[in-house]
């Protein structure tokens, strides 16, 4: 059995055995300490011969690999490991249920072209992720945040979110772009992120945001009072609606429409 073969074996779920006695010290001391990690590791009378059995099923550390981009599903696009220290090729894309920790990392580009629920997973500064319409993503509530944008990290959600027992945390000047009609959230720190709702029609959740934007044409729907910290803008000629509801502006208002639509509830702007 080569070395590069153990990788293929355990991910298939195989038990190894070989003999290396024949092998140097440094030798056994290299493989030894190659698996060591993250399999268990049983040796012979003598150092004469070592089982090598698969890993643990997960849960895993995953994150993108070096410059990738594509779908979500493609288990080509990821990387994976048992420490969070040592990473090979993932043979399974990740999902809540298989890891423990997500990242997307800087210069990655990855579409979200299945249904998956995910948790703790980072959006790395300069990374960016899509979700394809019709695509369905659930925030699982687990240990840490669940989602985590950061510097100039960008989320493209042109399917549904469910976050309802999530937390969506940016740390920096990152976007995050929805086009869904409506989508829940537990919790949402804003950072200096600019959140754009880009569809039709399409009620949005009552939070304190950075620079919020309005495109697409439609009636934008508040479902409770609401702060903007930073810039207010209006793309399109939509309307905004919120009944009794406060839209809070401590910025700037921009208005790009040719014809401003009906924003007379914009109740306070200081």
């Amino acid at each position: 059995v080569l070395l590069e073969d153990v990788t293929s074996l355990t991910a298939k779920g195989e038990a190894v055995s070989f003999s290396y006695a024949s092998w140097s010290a440094a030798h056994r001391d290299f493989l030894e300490g190659l698996i060591g990690s993250s399999m268990a590791l049983n040796l012979g009378t003598g150092y004469s011969s070592i089982a090598i059995q698969a890993a643990s099923a997960g849960p895993h550390y995953y994150r993108t690999a070096t410059g990738a981009s594509g779908n979500w599903s493609d288990a080509s696009n990821w990387t994976v490991s048992g420490d969070g220290v040592s990473w090979q090729s993932a043979t399974e894309a990740p999902n809540a249920e298989n890891s423990v920790d997500i990242a997307i990392r800087g210069g990655s580009t990855i579409a979200v072209d299945s249904d998956v629920s995910i948790d703790q997973t980072t959006v790395e500064d300069g990374a960016a992720v899509t979700v394809n319409m019709t695509v369905g993503v659930i925030l699982a509530d687990g240990t840490g945040d669940e989602l985590t944008v950061q510097g100039t990290g960008a989320v493209d959600m042109n399917g549904s979110l469910d976050a309802a027992d999530g937390q969506i945390v940016y740390t920096g000047a990152g976007t995050f772009n929805i086009a869904a009609p409506a989508f829940n959230v537990n919790s949402f720190a804003a950072g200096s992120s600019t959140v754009t709702f880009d569809g039709a029609a399409q009620w949005f959740p009552a939070l304190t945001y950075h620079n919020l934007a309005t495109a697409g044409m439609g009636t934008k729907t508040l479902s409770g009072n609401t702060t903007v910290n930073g810039t207010l803008t209006f793309e399109t000629d939509e309307s905004v609606s919120g009944g009794v509801h406060g839209k809070t502006v401590n910025g700037d208002i921009t208005v790009r429409a040719a014809g401003l639509g009906d924003h007379s509830q914009l109740e306070t702007v200081n």
